[in-house]
């Protein structure tokens, strides 16, 4: 599914570079992208968690506001800063940003074996 996603969004990219872009191909290239992302995520898991112990409406319906608000929050950023920084800056800061949390995650693990 990352190698579908991916060609999509790089498809997507290409057609707004030559002006073949349109709302239902920035829908589908958004939808299929967060899609395969999410799937299996951490924070699927976790809504499984809260839909055990509450009632399914009301996680489903924290669940979308949560994703939205977060999704929103992540267009309209990357919207105002596309004009101040390049695509392979974004990826920079993405993938430091992916290391620094690995390590943070395998400290934890760490230091949570050492004390147990």
């Amino acid at each position: 599914l990352g190698d579908e996603a991916r060609m999509d969004a790089e498809k997507s990219l290409e057609d707004s570079r030559t002006g073949h872009s349109s709302a239902w191909a920035a829908f589908a290239a958004a939808f299929s992208l967060v899609f395969a992302a999410e799937v299996g995520d951490k924070s699927m898991f976790a809504t499984i968690a809260l839909a055990r112990e509450y009632s399914a409406g009301g996680v489903l319906a924290g669940a979308l506001v949560g994703h939205s608000l977060a999704t929103g929050l992540a267009v309209v950023g990357g919207s105002a800063l596309s004009s101040y920084i390049t695509q392979t800056t974004v990826n920079y800061i993405g993938g430091s940003l992916f290391l620094v949390f690995a390590a943070a995650t395998a400290v934890g693990i760490i230091m949570q074996e050492r004390e147990a």
